[in-house]
């Protein structure tokens, strides 16, 4: 040693031992590297990471959806006490709802050991002025303690409240926070004055939106003098449970009441108390949908894994030269592993990213767009539930990214790799599992396809149902009409029922006026406004037949001629028919159920009172003066039922207060009917000022949405089956790619012994051909698996239809075809000189 020198220090002899610049230098050099090395093979990459994204995102936003309607707590405290309660066995045909009325609600309260406290609310509209333009609004009547009963608090200012020594909330409404935002652009409300239907009320609060029972009100308002009908079944109740009461025990007891009273209704049939889990009457109607559409996006998710695992172990196969050269320079197994599944982490982060903001615009249009009035006031949000959920994909996806090549990446052998030997034996099961792969791809993809093309076909046939109602070219709207305000007595009754009268009659005359419109009505119900009321009415003596359950109808002259319902024998309504002579229009179910007859013309019924006002009104009969034929009005499904007829103008107060009254427009025009939306408001004020105008739009869109849930789950599986049969066609397209690719040799060799090109094609066809035929048996097991939980969905049609099967078949097998083409080419046009040179 020399003199001067100094001791060198022993270099590192591992990582651990090195600096920590060296380390974060080495880490990145390997994220580097593998970013570098996605780059450079986007022919994987680029579709592995949309799959990723894709799934990712359409998972995470579906399960938003789910989470909010069916997974998020109500927003009232002890929600598992609060329930629905109503009647059923209110009628011959079992009820319609679950109804209630005030005297009912007075007996269930008094049963302290069931109720802790019981609220009832009927629904209503009211006019709201002095906001500048008036307006429509949907308005709740509610007892007292409503708000009480369901634990609800206002963001801002106070409910009003059954507590106390007095009622503190006369004269006093609240507001739901959506409304509030649109109708006063969140202008300071609390404490001031509003007017509604020209009375004025002081703004008590503001609610939540996810509080608001039912989700569609926009104000709440005490019910100072509600209707003491013991059958006006007007009302709907909601109540909370006793401390330790079970819903069961709660059920126990109302049957109990209710046959020790042996209350029946007018049919003899005996009324029973029922009571509903709260949750369940909101989410309920939605839980089969949003269950199957989980269902199809979790399959649609592992279809897109199962692609990136066969795509990610392709490219690994082609890399293991690389491994190999690597292995031999010195690189360990855990650093090729550790490589591997670095590049499986960014594609599934990039993944995950690129789904986040794609869940983003899928929770932004169902929240706001077309799907909104299915979930209600829930809106879909990225709450800790779903984050975790989007946690736990991003994990999946890693998963998937990452297994295929960590495997291909600890069997590689050095030598073999780099003597040729990598296309042996050893990689034929490596080519087995990348085609089981591709079998359950394409499983996976003819599963979503059926329930796709079923939904499809279902939809395509409720459009061709003939309801007996032309909807084409019609536009109908909602109009609230201020009008006298009602005296006493019944001259009070008439001098409003006159002056609402002479409203309609200058709204319909204007309507006539416009341009294009060929016929014009007025009337308090038409098709598909969601308003399905019923009564009980009785035929004449001599019909010997028992009371029915009958939809009515009030209606102006020309109402049928708008609407396309054919008149079949008699006349329509005309300005000579009076108050004075009680006449109808029947349908032909009315004519066969209720009279036992083909023609009702001449024939006569009349209304069935409730049992606690029989003996105080007499109805006169009705006169029969014509019949029309069957009409669908409410749900598609349905069979014909009874209906019959009104004439409007006799008695426009069916749906009124002491102030008000509210009708339907509507109007047939030869154009487009989209033309007449805006105008319609505006026409009506000129002839009936501060009668707002809501709800206009064309008749074919109130028909589409009696089916919407159909339709959103129509959209939704159909989306998926598109964008599987991509998937699938990527997955089939690189596994049968890189096999040619695997095979190249073996093809070479025969051809050098004498195989045509036509023949080296049919082969790798066949070979494909027999991987895609085992995947759509498989998936046919699992379409027929699914069949019961879409046969709710269906109209029309089969869960087992054969044809869809075999057309969902058909398509598979084109697109494997397709798939495989292109491969199957190239391997057909390999030298036999170049193959077995290895190049």
């Amino acid at each position: 040693m020399l003199p001067h020198a100094k001791p060198q220090p022993a270099p590192p002899s591992k990582i651990s031992d090195a600096p920590k610049e060296s380390v974060v230098w080495l880490w990145w050099h390997e994220l580097r590297t593998a970013l570098l090395g996605l780059c450079r093979s986007p022919r994987y990459s680029v579709p592995a990471l949309l799959s990723l994204g894709l799934s990712i995102g359409a998972a995470t936003g579906v399960f938003s959806v789910f989470s909010a309607q069916l997974l998020r707590p109500l927003p009232f405290p002890r929600e598992e006490e609060l329930v629905e309660v109503g009647l059923a066995g209110v009628s011959a045909a079992d009820g319609r709802s679950k109804t209630l009325s005030v005297p009912f609600a007075d007996e269930y309260r008094e049963l302290h050991s069931v109720f802790e406290s019981l609220a009832v609310q009927r629904s209503g509209g009211a006019r709201l002025t002095g906001t500048g333009d008036a307006k429509q609004i949907p308005l709740q009547l509610t007892s007292l303690d409503f708000f009480d009963t369901l634990g609800a608090e206002a963001k801002l200012g106070r409910t009003y409240s059954a507590r106390g020594p007095l009622p503190d909330g006369s004269g006093g409404v609240v507001l739901r926070h959506g409304f509030w935002l649109d109708a006063f652009g969140g202008a300071p409300v609390v404490g001031k004055t509003v007017l509604v239907d020209d009375v004025p009320k002081t703004v008590l609060g503001i609610i939540s939106d996810d509080q608001a029972r039912p989700s569609w009100a926009s104000m709440w308002m005490p019910d100072e003098d509600p209707p003491r009908i013991r059958f006006g079944l007007w009302f709907t109740g909601v109540g909370r449970l006793a401390k330790g009461v079970s819903l069961e025990l709660a059920r126990e007891r109302l049957h109990e009441l209710s046959a020790a009273q042996q209350i029946q209704n007018g049919d003899g049939a005996v009324v029973t108390g029922t009571l509903t889990s709260l949750r369940d009457v909101i989410v309920g109607a939605q839980r089969g949908s949003l269950t199957l559409m989980l269902t199809a996006v979790l399959a649609f998710l592992l279809l897109a894994c199962a692609n990136v695992t066969a795509l990610l172990g392709t490219r690994a196969s082609v890399r293991q030269r690389e491994y190999a050269i690597r292995t031999a320079l010195g690189a360990s197994r855990w650093t090729l592993a550790r490589q591997s599944a670095l590049e499986g982490l960014i594609l599934a982060v990039l993944g995950g990213a690129l789904g986040l903001g794609l869940a983003s615009a899928c929770m932004a249009v169902a929240n706001q767009y077309e799907y909104s009035d299915v979930m209600g006031n829930t809106p879909a949000r990225l709450d800790a539930r779903v984050l975790c959920a989007f946690a736990g994909l991003v994990l999946l996806a890693t998963a998937a990214a990452t297994l295929a090549p960590v495997w291909h990446t600890r069997r590689a052998q050095p030598m073999d790799a780099l003597r040729g030997e990598g296309r042996s034996s050893q990689n034929r099961r490596a080519r087995r599992l990348r085609e089981l792969l591709v079998m359950l791809q394409v499983a996976a993809t003819l599963a979503l396809l059926v329930n796709a093309a079923l939904l499809v076909r279902s939809v395509r046939a409720l459009l061709a149902v003939d309801t007996g109602v032309d909807i084409d070219g019609v536009v109908i709207g909602s109009v609230l009409s201020p009008t006298i305000k009602r005296g006493p007595g019944a001259e009070g009754y008439g001098v409003q029922r006159a002056d609402a009268a002479r409203t309609a009659e200058r709204v319909l005359n204007r309507l006539r006026e416009l341009p294009g419109v060929s016929h014009a009505c007025v009337a308090a119900e038409v098709p598909f406004d969601f308003l399905d009321s019923v009564q009980m009415m009785e035929p004449e003596v001599a019909a010997g037949r028992p009371p029915l359950l009958v939809h009515p109808h009030s209606i102006s002259p020309g109402c049928l001629e708008t609407f396309g319902i054919q008149l079949l024998s008699g006349r329509d309504f005309n300005l000579g028919d009076t108050a004075e002579r009680a006449v109808a229009i029947v349908n032909r179910a009315f004519a066969r159920q209720l009279l036992g007859v083909e023609d009702a013309v001449g024939h006569q019924f009349r209304v069935v009172l409730p049992p606690d006002v029989r003996g105080q009104i007499s109805l006169p009969w009705i006169d029969i003066i014509g019949m029309s034929e069957d009409t669908l009005e409410m749900d598609l499904t349905q069979a014909f039922e009874p209906a019959v007829y009104v004439s409007f103008l006799m008695n426009p107060l069916g749906h009124s207060t002491d102030s008000s009254v509210k009708f339907a427009v509507a109007v047939k025009t030869s154009g487009d009917p989209a033309a007449l939306v805006p105008v319609l408001p505006r026409v009506i004020a000129e002839v009936a000022p501060n009668a707002p105008v809501s709800d206009v739009d064309p008749l074919r869109k109130y028909v589409a949405h009696t089916f919407r849930e159909r339709t959103m789950l129509e959209h939704v599986l159909s989306a998926f089956g598109i964008s599987s049969i991509l998937l699938a066609a990527i997955g089939l397209f690189g596994v049968t790619g890189y096999t040619v690719a695997e095979r190249s040799a073996e093809i070479g060799i025969r051809r050098a012994l004498g195989a045509s090109r036509g023949q080296i094609l049919r082969m790798i066809l066949w070979e494909t051909g027999g991987v895609v035929l085992l995947g759509l048996a498989l998936g046919g097991v699992l379409s027929w698996l699914a069949q019961s939980s879409l046969e709710a969905f269906l109209f029309g049609i089969s869960a087992t239809d054969a044809a869809t099967y075999a057309g969902a078949c058909l398509g598979m097998l084109l697109m494997a075809a397709l798939a495989a083409w292109l491969p199957a080419r190239t391997a057909a046009g390999i030298s036999p000189s170049r193959a077995l040179a290895g190049r």
